[in-house]
Formats: structure tokens, C-alpha cells, sequence
């Protein structure tokens, strides 16, 4: 049965979540709860990616399954805010559910998250979210994202008006 059939009747998402099943290392925990889905026939336009940190691990699930059933072809509006901000990129730059995966698995995640360490590190990290807007300065993260968006279309600090251009 293909998605469209399954969302229709209300199936459950076991069609789906077997996308996922065929690696060998899991990334994501089982849902406990049933989950279903709803379509009714229209492709989606746009894609928004909520945030939420370690959230942003399942996109590149939604990703794949989106591929699977061909639900992709008429994006053309990507958002999100954060991890969510990040696949929105991701996938504007033309990463693959499968690209994401791998990315994920294999993201520096202790470098990218460059808050300071040590005895004098906490004093320093909260002193630097009220002067500084946050934690985490970013220029890892954003580094790192710049690295991947080169990859894909061959040049560094590209503006989205340019990948639209």
C-alpha cells in the first residue's frame, strides 16, 4: 500500500517508521505513542521544521519518507527555527534524506556545541547569555554548515538569495 492509501484509512505509520528499520545503527527511539497521518491528496508547498534541539534527529526520517512516497515535488518554501532552521538549509542546499542521516551521525556534536569548559566555564557561560545572546557562540556550528553548503553548490558564506539566484 502506498502512502496516499495508508493516510487516507487512517493506517498507522508502521509502513513509514520501516523506511527507517533497514540500518544498522538506530538513531532515533521507537515512539511509544500510535502515530497516523492524514493526507489528502495535495502535495505539500512548504516544509517548516520546528526546533527543539536533539528534536532536529527525526527530520532526517520525515525527509526520507517524504522521498520514499515522492511528496517532495512541489517544496518550494522551506522555514524552521533552530535544529529545525538547520535541516530547512540543509535541504534548500539539496541534502537528501540520506545525506542528512549521515550528517547527523557523524556531526562533531561535542565541537559544534562550543560553550566554554572547565572549573570556570559556568561562570563565563552565564555571564556570556545576558552580554553575548546566548551560550554558545555558534561560529563552530556555523562553520561546520558552511563546510556542507560548500559541498553542494561550491562556494563558502552563500546567501539563500543566492542558491535562489
Amino acid at each position: 500500500m502506498d502512502l496516499p492509501s495508508a493516510a487516507r484509512s487512517g493506517a498507522s505509520m508502521d509502513s513509514i517508521t520501516s523506511l527507517l528499520e533497514d540500518s544498522s545503527t538506530e538513531i532515533l527511539p521507537r515512539v511509544s505513542r500510535q502515530l497516523t497521518l492524514k493526507y489528502d491528496g495535495v502535495l505539500p508547498e512548504a516544509l517548516i521544521f520546528e526546533g527543539g534541539g536533539t528534536k532536529g534527529i527525526v527530520y532526517a526520517g520525515a525527509v526520507k519518507c517524504l522521498e520514499h512516497f515522492d511528496m517532495l515535488g512541489k517544496v518550494t518554501k522551506l522555514a524552521g527555527t533552530s535544529a529545525g532552521a538547520q535541516t530547512a538549509a540543509l535541504v534548500a542546499f539539496g541534502y537528501t534524506g540520506d545525506e542528512l542521516e549521515s550528517v547527523l551521525r557523524t556531526a562533531p556534536w561535542n565541537r559544534l556545541l562550543d560553550y566554554s569548559r572547565g572549573p570556570c566555564g559556568v561562570c563565563f557561560n552565564v555571564s556570556r547569555l545576558f552580554s553575548d545572546f546566548g551560550v554558545c557562540p555558534g561560529d563552530e556550528l556555523l562553520n561546520f554548515l558552511d563546510d556542507l553548503f560548500f559541498r553542494k553548490c561550491g562556494r563558502r558564506n552563500m546567501t539563500f538569495q543566492e542558491l535562489y539566484d
